[in-house]
């Protein structure tokens, strides 16, 4: 997925009601999760709000959106845009 997508990071995320795991991540060195991280169900991240409306996200430069500035993914990580598909 990454790689098609020309990406520094892609993974597939699975989420319950305390946390987000990674199943599976690409290898890349900019990836900041490998597979088997997980992140707590609290944290401003962008899967979080995937879950939370139950659609597709596509944020073209989160760095510019209030909402994301306490996004790690954003804050430490250096994540830029972000695309999620649909969970169903």
């Amino acid at each position: 997925m990454a790689e098609l997508c020309d990406t520094p990071a892609g993974f597939i995320v699975q989420a319950d009601d305390t946390e987000f795991k990674v199943i599976i991540a690409n290898e890349k060195p900019e990836n900041p999760y490998s597979a088997g991280s997980t992140i707590s169900a609290e944290v401003n991240i962008f899967c979080r709000k995937v879950v939370a409306l139950d659609s597709p996200l596509y944020e073209g430069c989160a760095t510019e959106k209030e909402e994301w500035l306490s996004n790690p993914e954003v804050s430490d990580d250096g994540y830029l845009s972000w695309l999620s598909p649909s969970l169903a």
